[in-house]
């Protein structure tokens, strides 16, 4: 085997293989930076929640009697009201609609999305007023409240919780309240929180359980929600750049002209793999190696090019042209090295020319002679 052989059989697969590995590096960089801020659903209405509820105080020397005696001795022996929340001043319940318990624990989500960024607050009234009217209103309870993180940063969050009243002060039933929410002008966007996803909470998770009655269970699954929007999901990507969308509208021209070449100097080098080729360009290995090398730095370029202004038609060309490569390098390796192999001198040794067949017929033997009888005189 020849030294050029040698040294191309070792030379295209270093580089295939650096190849490979810089543009898979890139591809998982693309896909990391222009993966979507916001998931299209974003929440599983049958998931937990991440905020879970706070453990109360331990059970110490607590005498459980009866099944009907658990309550009052567990009310008993942690003291009254001692395990409320010290946030109750979020929840404003004049009319009693929540229990103590459940006051409290919406106190506690409440807390958790003011330390969270959105100082957060729930009214619950009654009044004649129409959703439309409480919508106005509610900005005003917000502001009057001032829910926000610093002078002027507007950026708290209101539930209203308005239960109807008629003309004669009868009061509607649990099912008939309508919740109103709130938010400030700066409240939204925030991480996976925005008007969409916040109106799907309020679609999907609270106003079904307020139409059975269950108000304080709606508030909690859409307060435990937001949190979960808020935390969990990053926030949208910044807008691009006056460069980063030239760069895109660039690579929208060139990324299909460079793949369709790509893919056609496969095909073309695909049917002429079985002509035979001279000597002398079977030993130059360098000119191949030299393209190959120019074209895995071109598609290094298109890589960085394509991550820069997150353009996707540029990834998927960065994979085809990689695959390209590949291909050439396969390709390359399959060709016959002529200048190695030895010139096959066929030697023909000349035939002995045919004689003229010779007919055998017995010997005479005389009587009394010494010769074999299995001795024969040929024929001429």
């Amino acid at each position: 085997m020849s030294r050029s052989f040698s040294v191309r059989t070792k030379a295209l697969p270093a580089l295939t293989h650096g190849w490979a590995l810089v543009a898979a590096l890139v591809v998982v960089m693309a896909m990391c930076g222009t993966s979507t801020a916001q998931s299209s659903n974003p929440f599983d209405g049958t998931a937990p929640t991440p905020t879970p509820v706070p453990p109360g105080a331990g059970r110490g020397d607590i005498e459980f009697g009866p099944i009907r005696e658990v309550g009052p001795r567990l009310r008993k022996a942690l003291g009254g009201d001692d395990d409320l929340s010290p946030f109750m001043h979020l929840i404003e319940d004049p009319l009693g609609v929540l229990s103590k318990d459940q006051a409290s624990e919406l106190a506690d989500d409440a807390q958790r999305l003011t330390a969270h960024g959105i100082p957060t607050m729930v009214i619950i009234r009654d009044s004649t007023r129409t959703r439309e009217e409480s919508a106005i209103d509610a900005d005003e309870l917000r502001a009057r409240h001032a829910l926000e993180s610093t002078p002027g940063a507007d950026d708290g969050l209101l539930f209203l919780v308005t239960r109807p009243r008629g003309p004669q002060g009868s009061r509607g039933s649990r099912q008939s309240m309508f919740l109103t929410i709130s938010p400030g002008a700066n409240t939204l966007p925030k991480g996976g929180l925005n008007d969409a996803s916040l109106q799907e909470v309020q679609d999907r998770f609270i106003r079904p359980r307020m139409r059975f009655g269950l108000l304080a269970d709606g508030l909690r699954v859409g307060m435990r929600k937001i949190i979960y929007l808020e935390t969990y999901y990053p926030d949208p990507l910044p807008p691009l750049t006056s460069l980063q969308i030239a760069v895109r509208s660039a690579l929208d021209v060139v990324a299909p002209i460079v793949t369709i070449t790509g893919v056609g100097s496969v095909v073309a080098a695909w049917r002429r793999r079985g002509l035979q080729i001279s000597a002398r360009r079977s030993a130059t290995w360098f000119p191949n190696v030299l393209a190959l090398a120019l074209a895995g730095f071109a598609v290094t370029s298109l890589a960085i090019s394509s991550v820069y202004s997150q353009s996707r038609l540029g990834i998927v060309a960065v994979l085809v042209l990689t695959l390209v490569i590949a291909a050439h390098v396969r390709l390359l390796r399959r060709r016959p090295d002529i200048t190695s192999q030895r010139s096959r001198v066929i030697h023909t040794s000349p035939r002995p020319a045919p004689t003229k067949a010779r007919s055998l017929r017995p010997t005479r033997i005389t009587p009394g002679s010494n010769r074999s009888p299995v001795a024969t005189t040929p024929i001429r």
